[in-house]
């Protein structure tokens, strides 16, 4: 089944018939269970090719958005997927090889709407464009702040700090990292910095036991998220 239509409608636009593919359509009324005669629509060879269809997001970064699609047609030079903000123009992201399905946008910023569609081109011009897709790029977890640590034996030093997302918010880490710096390395290089611990989103205190006693220790914690 191709489609459906009211009772009264005597037309229906096949949006995704391709140019190079023969086809034959006959229809079938509902009540009555009967198909009219067979028609046959020849291949064309002067079409643009057919529209590419279910546009669809996947994977969602802060910095990028992943895409797949249906192709439909079998004589596309290539495709180009669009872009816009807001109510702007959409303008080319990217034109891509003929049978492309998918394409990963980067370079995005955090926390921003995109609207996206794709459209199918060849020598006879472009198809008709998808569905369009609108996504947001996530927000980086929000940085910790408050950082203290505090001496609690020859061997162990306690640090704690200020979880500054909130749980269910689009910023919001998955967990946190814990890095060390040794006393004869320079605080201020972030090379000098091993990390020695991660922690669950939520939690706020760790412990650093084993340490060498008389040895000054610096420390660094960093949000992260799973994207």
């Amino acid at each position: 089944i191709l489609g459906r239509v009211g009772a009264g409608q005597l037309t229906y636009d096949d949006k995704i018939a391709d140019c190079c593919t023969p086809y034959y359509y006959r229809i079938k009324g509902v009540s009555s269970g009967e198909f009219s005669n067979e028609v046959e629509v020849p291949e064309q060879d002067d079409w643009p090719p057919a529209p590419a269809t279910e546009l669809l997001a996947g994977q969602v970064t802060s910095t990028s958005i992943e895409f797949a699609w249906w192709d439909n047609s079998q004589h596309e030079t290539g495709f180009r997927l669009e872009r816009k903000q807001g109510n702007g123009d959409f303008e080319t992201v990217v034109e891509l090889a003929p049978n492309s399905f998918r394409h990963d946008d980067q370079g995005l910023t955090p926390g921003t709407q995109y609207t996206y569609r794709v459209i199918a081109f060849n020598d006879n011009g472009d198809s008709s464009p998808s569905n369009e897709l609108t996504e947001k790029t996530l927000l980086p977890p929000a940085a910790p702040s408050e950082l203290s640590a505090t001496p609690k034996s020859t061997s162990r030093i306690d640090l704690s700090w200020q979880d500054n997302s909130d749980e269910g918010a689009d910023d919001n880490e998955d967990f946190f990292e814990i890095f060390r710096a040794e006393a004869d390395s320079d605080p201020d290089s972030s090379s000098s910095y091993s990390r020695i611990k991660t922690v669950f989103a939520g939690v706020t205190a760790y412990s650093d036991t084993g340490l060498e006693a008389d040895t000054t220790y610096y420390y660094k914690v960093r949000a992260r998220s799973l994207e």
